[in-house]
């Protein structure tokens, strides 16, 4: 972030409107700092609860979500983890800085609730008949 610009105060309504706007830069460079804290916090909360749920024996691993059907790392689960996990966390930082618009939420819900709720109503594809 850029340091604030140097205003030199020729009048006392020019030094309150120095003091005024370092101290609107000082406001939003902390509110994204308490941002940018919340999310980790979040993803570490998150992160440990999988952790704890990875060790109950139900079935269930955290490698599930790099893993292909084979049960092989795949390349592709790879890229949809991480490009599902940074989406998320730029949307949900920009509703954090109130800077979320109606389109970026949009073209999220569109890029990951939409195939989702295809698959579900058009269920999985059928392997072809020998």
């Amino acid at each position: 972030m850029a340091p604030p610009p140097v205003v030199v105060a020729t009048t006392p309504d020019a030094a309150a409107a120095a003091v005024t706007a370092a101290s609107a830069v000082s406001t939003v460079f902390h509110g994204r700092l308490i941002a940018g804290i919340a999310l980790a916090i979040g993803l570490t909360a998150i992160l440990l609860s999988l952790r704890r749920q990875n060790r109950i024996a139900n079935g269930y691993s955290l490698t599930d979500l790099l893993l292909g059907d084979d049960g092989k790392a795949s390349k592709g689960a790879h890229v949809m983890f991480g490009s599902f996990f940074i989406t998320s966390w730029i949307v949900v930082y920009a509703a954090l800085s109130s800077k979320l618009s109606d389109l970026m939420f949009g073209a999220y819900l569109a890029a990951w609730v939409t195939p989702a709720v295809t698959k579900l109503i058009m269920g999985s594809p059928k392997p072809p008949a020998e």
